[in-house]
């Protein structure tokens, strides 16, 4: 079992929205939470992940009240969280909101942002994407608010990526929408892997708990048996450990307790199966360990923020045709 790519397995991106910008010296401009804007940009989302792929110049990147850092064409940001952000030329310039500078919706074709006094220039491409599920993986918490991508440590993989986003998104093509929709979900998965293999100035993410034997094991146990009736004792001795020692060292470094871990794992294959399965909810509840109807329905509100049913319902419906790749 590769847990790794079981979790992001469950990563589905629902939809996104891309457009492109020119900024020129002197500039700045911030956004907020995408909490705050999410549901303007695609329908029904509660939150949107963010990057921003450097073409073109340099400028400097914050996420909500973190270090100003630097980054030059070919460098993406990626903001996992949607946390609000700022750009600018230099650490003193002062922002003007980003909404203030977008042209108004609906936006007819791929919109585009120029913007600045005038100086030396910088150009992006910047997505929104859209996801539930990544806010429900424990082991895809306490990444970086904000990740520097540098363009001259990533792998031919995430290059290529990103020059076929660009070349789609510069000579718009017959499937064109399809086409990025699919590649920015892989840049998005490619991104998250290259991130995680990397050193962090801080604590380890708790997805490096997957190189603790114990814990892995832990990981393993449950991800090949998610509706088994499983307890921390018998986990405990699936993994060859004692109960005390598995809690504490699973909680620590997962950031949950493995119960905890073991419902939300759950609600994402549940999540994902509503989507890619005809199955009755009955069905799918008892696919993911559940044999009351009413304990699926109220987990799966907890984290979900509404029935499976409605949930199901608004996902199936067709997206809107991402605003950047309308031809």
């Amino acid at each position: 079992m590769d847990v790794l790519s079981d979790v992001l397995s469950a990563v589905r991106l629902s939809g996104s929205v891309l457009f492109t910008a020119e900024f020129s010296a002197p500039f700045g401009v911030a956004a907020p939470p995408s909490e705050q804007f999410a549901q303007m940009l695609v329908p029904g989302a509660r939150r949107l992940i963010m990057f921003h792929l450097i073409t073109e110049g340099r400028c400097m990147a914050r996420a909500g009240n973190g270090e100003m850092l630097e980054a030059e064409a070919g460098d993406m940001l990626l903001m996992p969280y949607g946390d609000a952000f700022a750009l600018a030329d230099g650490e003193d310039s002062a922002p003007c909101s980003m909404f203030e500078v977008m042209p108004p919706l609906p936006w007819a074709g791929p919109p585009s942002i120029v913007y600045g006094g005038g100086g030396a220039s910088m150009r992006l491409l910047c997505g929104f994407l859209h996801t539930d599920e990544l806010l429900l993986q424990p082991l895809l918490a306490d990444l970086p608010r904000l990740i520097v991508i540098r363009g001259s440590e990533t792998m031919p993989r995430l290059q290529a990526l990103k020059s076929y986003i660009l070349e789609e998104m510069s000579s718009p093509r017959a499937g064109g929408a399809s086409m990025v929709q699919r590649l920015v979900e892989l840049l998005f998965v490619e991104s998250l892997r290259h991130a995680l293999l990397q050193r962090f100035d801080g604590p380890a993410p708790p997805l490096a708990a997957i190189g603790d034997p114990i814990v892995n094991r832990a990981l393993v146990a449950l991800h090949d048996s998610p509706s088994f009736d499983w307890t921390v004792e018998g986990l405990a001795r699936a993994t060859a450990t004692s109960r005390s020692l598995l809690a504490e060292r699973f909680t620590r470094m997962v950031g949950c307790p493995p119960m905890e871990y073991l419902t939300r794992w759950r609600m994402q294959m549940a999540a994902r199966r509503m989507l890619d399965r005809p199955d009755p909810l009955t069905v799918i509840a008892e696919s993911v360990g559940y044999t009351s109807d009413n304990g699926f329905n109220r987990t799966f509100r907890r984290y979900f923020g509404e029935p499976p049913a409605r949930w199901r319902k608004r996902r199936k419906s067709p997206p809107p045709v991402p605003a950047a790749t309308q031809n």
